[in-house]
C-alpha cells in the first residue's frame, strides 16, 4: 500500500518505520531542505500524489494543533485519497487498523462518486432509475450503469452523462471507464 505521510512534529518516526517494515511504500509531500511544507511548491519536485495513492494519514498527538506540514492531507482529499489521523504517542495503533481505514475510506470514495453519477443520471430522461456501481483503481474509475432495455439506444448519452459526472466529482482521475448494460 503507498501511504502519503503527513505530520506536524518528528514523533511519528516510529509509525513510519512500522509501516516500512510492513511493506509499505511511505512518502512524504515536505521539502526537507527548505523545511516547507510542499516539495513540488519549493522547488518544483514532483508532488507524491502524482503517483496513485492508498491512503494518506495525518500523525499527530490530540494536544498538538494543526500545522501547515498537515497541507498534504488536503490535497489527498482533492485528489479522493481516503485520510485518517492517528496518534502515534498512543503506543496500541496497529498497521492493520490502518488497513482498514483505507478500505473504510475507499468505500466512502466510491459510494460518493456512484451518487455523484446516480445524481446526474436522475436529472436525464432516459436513465433515471439507472443502477450504478463504482470500483475505484490505481488513478481509474470503473462504473457500470444497468438500465432498461428501452434506455439502450441511448448508451452513448448515458455513458457520456456519467463520465463527466464522474470527471466533476474527481478532476485528478486519470482513466474512466464507463460501462451501459441491460439490467436483467
Amino acid at each position: 500500500m503507498r501511504i502519503l505521510m503527513t505530520e506536524s512534529s518528528p514523533s511519528a518516526a516510529a509509525v513510519r518505520d512500522v509501516l516500512e517494515l510492513r511493506g509499505h511504500d511511505v512518502v512524504t509531500c515536505t521539502d526537507d531542505a527548505s523545511d516547507g511544507p510542499c516539495r513540488a511548491a519549493s522547488n518544483g519536485d514532483a508532488c507524491p500524489l502524482d503517483v496513485p495513492t492508498d491512503l494518506a494519514l495525518v500523525a499527530r498527538r490530540p494536544d498538538e494543533t494543526d500545522s501547515l506540514f498537515e497541507m498534504g492531507a488536503v490535497c489527498a482529499e482533492r485528489h479522493r485519497v481516503p485520510v485518517r489521523q492517528i496518534d502515534p504517542s498512543a503506543g496500541r495503533w496497529s498497521v492493520l487498523d490502518i488497513v482498514n481505514a483505507a478500505a473504510g475510506g475507499l468505500d466512502r470514495a466510491e459510494a460518493a462518486c456512484a451518487g455523484a453519477v446516480r445524481a446526474a443520471l436522475a436529472r436525464s430522461t432516459v436513465a433515471p432509475d439507472a443502477t450504478v456501481e463504482v470500483q475505484r483503481g490505481a488513478d481509474r474509475w470503473h462504473v457500470v450503469i444497468g438500465v432498461a432495455e428501452d434506455a439502450s439506444p441511448h448508451r452513448s448519452a448515458i455513458a457520456n452523462r456519467a463520465s463527466s459526472a464522474v470527471r466533476t466529482h474527481d478532476p485528478f482521475v486519470r482513466v474512466i471507464d464507463v460501462s451501459v448494460v441491460v439490467a436483467r
